[in-house]
């Protein structure tokens, strides 16, 4: 691999990131993952995909 190929193949990674950091859980699936989180008959797989869903909700600024 020659050095403009891995100039090319780093700046799409760069892109890539980009586009990936952008995605946000919706609304509906927010509230959807907030009820299992609060439901205690629900599994720990559950809740750990509910806690990661909520992480990447994008912060609303409502609370201080």
């Amino acid at each position: 691999m020659n050095r403009n190929q891995s100039t090319c193949i780093i700046r799409i990674e760069k892109q890539i990131l980009k586009v990936m950091a952008k995605k946000v859980t919706g609304k509906a699936a927010a509230s959807a993952a907030s009820k299992v989180l609060r439901d205690g008959r629900t599994s720990a797989t559950s809740k750990t995909a509910a806690g990661s869903a909520l992480s990447q909700r994008e912060k609303s600024g409502k609370r201080k």
